[in-house]
């Protein structure tokens, strides 16, 4: 397929996402868009989160849209996670990599009332409506 280079973007979930935020780390500028939906960070003792000091500066702007479920914290009862808080994770890699300098614009958004296996639909609806907006009005079908 043709693709438009200025308009390519990764999207992924969990280990996906992960993948992704490797990319990002190490060859940013394959991307100009990046939908990280509820990264798992938590790989291998945070090795992706301590490998950003030396991470590749991307040549381009290049935008980062994090998201992850409000459930996807470390609480008991039965949607939340147990080990892993992925909220408070997220929301550090957020602010490591608005620290870093880079050209990154990078959002964060905590989906409410969803867990780690309900939210990616609802995370990659809204990502694709606000990087890719259609032309005229959206009659809805």
């Amino acid at each position: 397929y043709r693709t438009d280079p200025a308009r390519r973007m990764f999207a992924g979930h969990s280990y996906g996402a992960l993948f992704g935020a490797y990319v990002l780390t190490t060859q940013p500028d394959m991307f100009s868009t990046y939908i990280l939906s509820s990264p798992s960070l938590w790989f291998d003792q945070l090795l992706l989160p301590r490998m950003q000091d030396g991470a590749v500066i991307p040549a381009q702007p290049t935008r980062v849209l994090l998201s992850v479920g409000s459930y996807e914290t470390d609480k008991p009862g039965p949607r939340y996670s147990t080990g892993n808080d992925m909220l408070r994770q997220t929301a550090d890699f957020t602010a490591q990599l608005k620290r870093t300098g880079r050209k990154l614009k990078v959002d964060n958004v905590v989906i409410d009332g969803e867990d780690h296996l309900t939210v990616y639909p609802r995370v990659i609806t809204r990502a694709l409506l606000e990087v890719m907006p259609g032309e005229g009005p959206y009659t809805g079908g």
